[in-house]
């Protein structure tokens, strides 16, 4: 939603892909919460339904409620892909550690 050049997502997902501990990763997701909550938050309901952004990979922008639309479907996915994971590791998960 910044419109960051393609160099700059890479050092950025660079530093994320250096965190070590379940602690350092958890702080740096809500930290990325804090700010999109921010961001999102700040918008008039005119921007939110009109402003678009486009990232380096695509043609053509997004408004913000669409981003907010992809954004959590996208956390989403990845909840599910971290439950299975969990699951197939051994640990005793269930369908309710998803949702507490």
């Amino acid at each position: 939603m910044q419109e960051k050049e393609e160099d700059v997502i890479a050092r950025i997902e660079k530093k994320y892909g250096a965190l070590q501990s379940a602690d350092q990763m958890a702080e740096a997701m809500q930290k990325g919460f804090d700010t999109f909550q921010t961001y999102m938050t700040s918008l008039s309901d005119e921007e939110f339904l009109t402003k678009k952004t486009k990232p380096f990979y695509l043609d053509e922008g997004m408004t913000q409620s669409r981003w907010l639309t992809e954004t959590l479907t996208h956390v989403f996915h990845h909840r599910a892909q971290l439950f299975n994971y969990l699951k197939q590791l051994g640990y005793d998960v269930n369908m309710f550690d998803l949702y507490l």
